[in-house]
Formats: structure tokens, sequence, C-alpha cells
């Protein structure tokens, strides 16, 4: 399955940069959901590839990036930099406010205008999809350890109830080595699915 499904014929493709693909691969792992966001807004941008889609989607209006797109995936944390060429949407870059500052925003448009045609490859996969019936086990395992300790049931709880995993991941990512968080939370069956099985084993211990 690839990350970013192409919804109807007539849509422009998704390609990327060798560049994105490095910095998506290194963010994924920090922001829990950001492929599922990614993918919603690329769905959209194919189905209205000249419109914006909300506040958070709109060009540079000034600077050496002036014209070229920008979208907050993760509010006040992670923009993704793209354009619609033709019948493609480039994906140049994504990563942190700071990465997008001072010299860095310079260097990031002599990056841009050195790219061809050749420099676009077409959307990647991703490299493992879902964890091994063995890792998810593994991640149930310590599940029911962090329920029987005091502090880290408040984690659990909080996970649960908010579907916010950020903190949680840095623990499952300590016994599950080399997966990323949206990975782990596909594997439950999204960030509901987990949720339900961090209550399932709560309510197991009567906790």
């Amino acid at each position: 399955m690839r990350l970013f499904e192409i919804t109807e014929t007539r849509s422009p493709i998704i390609v990327v940069t060798k560049r994105f693909k490095k910095n998506y691969e290194h963010y994924a792992r920090g922001y829990p959901g950001l492929g599922d966001k990614t993918e919603k807004f690329l769905a959209a941008k194919q189905a209205n590839p000249s419109g914006s889609l909300g506040v958070n989607d709109k060009p540079f209006t000034g600077g050496p990036l002036t014209g070229i797109m920008h979208v907050h995936l993760v509010h006040g944390k992670v923009m993704l930099i793209y354009a619609v060429r033709n019948d493609q949407i480039r994906l140049y870059d994504i990563g942190e406010h700071n990465d997008f500052e001072g010299k860095k925003v310079n260097h990031l448009a002599d990056y841009i205008k050195s790219l061809g045609d050749d420099s676009f490859v077409p959307d990647f996969e991703h490299v493992v999809e879902e964890l091994t019936t063995e890792q998810k086990k593994t991640i149930i395992h310590l599940i029911y350890e962090m329920a029987t300790n005091a502090e880290d049931l408040k984690i659990l709880q909080a996970a649960a109830k908010t579907k916010n995993y950020q903190e949680l991941m840095g623990y499952f990512e300590m016994v599950v080595v080399d997966q990323s968080p949206d990975v782990i939370i596909h594997s439950f069956g999204g960030a509901d699915g987990l949720s339900r099985a961090i209550k399932a084993v709560m309510a197991q211990l009567g906790v």
C-alpha cells in the first residue's frame, strides 16, 4: 500500500524530492499522526489542486520563497513546502518552523531552483507498513507493566482519553525499535483502536 494514494485518474500525481523523503521519515517518528494528516491533505489537494485548503495552506508572500506553497500539518510545528505544477503536486521539503527561518530559507530557495524534472520521483512506500504479531504482543505486555506502576498508569490513562500518544511512543519505541509512531498506531487500528487496547488492559487489571 502506498503512502499517498491517487484518488482519481485525472488528479495530479504526487512526486517528491529525496530531501522530502528523508525529512519526512525523520519527522514522522517525532510526530504521531503526521502520516495520516499528510495523506488527508494530499488527497484533498489532488481533488482541488488550484484551491487553498484553509488558512494554513497558502503561498509565501515575501522573500526568496515567494509563490511557493506551504501548509501547517501540525499547527505551530511541522510545515510542508510544495508546489502544484501542471499535472504534478511537487513536495519539496518538510520540517519544523525553525528549519525555514533565517539563512535556511535562502538555502531552501536555492535548492528548489536547482531542481529539474528528473529530480522528482513518484510518491514512496512505507518501508514497514505494520508491526508483526510478536511486536504487537511486546507492546501489549509493556502496557500491562505500565498499568501496574502508578506514574506510568497516569500516562496510559491520559493517552487513552486524549488519543495523544506522543509521550507514550517514547516507551513503545524502546521495546519496538526502528518503528515509527504512525506504523505502531496503524497496527492497532488507528488512534481509536490503540485507545481501546489500552482501556481493555486497564479494565482487565481493574485500574
